[in-house]
């Protein structure tokens, strides 16, 4: 869908590793991280990073 993936599953992150092609990867841990900080940082990550960052890229909140 050419859209970034947010997500908490790092079973994406072994997708990517094994060469799976994806449109960018925010990776979080549940326990340590509330709505609050998923959104300040998402909004950080969409002023600083480009589509074209994003491919293939991987971020670890």
């Amino acid at each position: 869908m050419g859209m970034v993936l947010c997500t908490f599953d790092t079973d994406f992150i072994e997708l990517a590793a094994a060469g799976q092609q994806h449109a960018g990867i925010v990776l979080g841990q549940q326990d340590a991280h509330d709505i609050g900080a998923w959104v300040r940082y998402l909004e950080l990550m969409h002023a600083v990073y480009s589509a074209e960052d994003m491919q293939d890229h991987i971020e670890y909140l």
